[in-house]
């Protein structure tokens, strides 16, 4: 009997779990199961996939803070045979079925009978269904916009400076059943674009990159959106190397 075992708080050195171990048993069919304690994200969840990804027939998640347990059962037969019963209406492979609901302190979500790795318009909306507690007590909130002050600038970099347009946004998000928030940001252009390495993880962020514009998080002036746009693109150049130090240089 086939059997292997995998301590991920070990390998992956997980600082934030106290247990977090997967085994597999058999060959084929194979039964994986994986234990963590405590689960990443949902407080209560129960589901029940079918076909769901790879050779993976049938599997599933319990989870009940702070215990979670996922499992999953790789069988061919059972795979082909779940496949006439999952896949969509005139496609010959299925993409699977979610089946079940998960509760966490942002919202309920439903599965009856979801495709994890397609939607559209046409899907009846009970295959899947969000409930999101804030929309559901105070009301879904509008967001508008209001630009409180644009102008020409520039984004000095240690190379030199680069011509952007920066607009300073009052963004403010009403509720019918709870108080108004207000928040001010900075969205600036830079039609040049300010060149970084890329991330490399792909074949189409290799080498050279630029970053042409960003949306900053709460800022009170465009003067404090151009130093956090800069400390934004030299960061990247620490994490991503390429030169032989944060300063470009063609």
């Amino acid at each position: 009997m086939y059997y292997h075992y995998q301590n991920l708080k070990k390998d992956q050195k997980e600082t934030n779990k106290i247990t977090d171990f997967r085994f597999w048993l058999g060959q084929n069919p194979c039964l994986e199961c994986e234990i963590c304690i405590p689960p990443s994200v949902d407080i209560l969840s129960l589901q029940l996939n079918l076909n769901y990804y790879g050779d993976t027939a049938i599997g599933g998640h319990i989870i009940i803070w702070p215990f979670s347990l996922y499992w999953n059962i790789e069988w061919r037969p059972l795979y082909n045979f779940l496949n006439k019963i999952t896949r969509r209406k005139g496609r010959e492979y299925s993409n699977g079925r979610c089946i079940g609901f998960s509760l966490n302190k942002q919202s309920l979500s439903l599965s009856l009978w979801e495709d994890p790795m397609e939607s559209g318009g046409r899907d009846p909306w009970w295959w899947r269904k969000y409930i999101f507690f804030d929309d559901f007590f105070l009301g879904k909130a509008k967001c508008s916009t209001e630009v409180l002050e644009e102008k020409d600038t520039v984004v000095p970099m240690p190379e030199k400076s680069y011509e952007a347009h920066a607009k300073l946004m009052m963004y403010t998000w009403k509720r019918p059943r709870w108080f108004t928030k207000q928040l001010k940001r900075v969205q600036i252009d830079v039609p040049e674009g300010i060149p970084h390495e890329g991330k490399g993880e792909n074949s189409w962020d290799c080498g050279e990159d630029r970053t042409f514009g960003m949306t900053t998080g709460e800022c009170s002036s465009i003067a404090q959106g151009v130093g956090d746009l800069v400390g934004s693109v030299l960061r990247d150049r620490v994490r991503y190397g390429g030169w032989s130090d944060w300063n470009y240089k063609r």
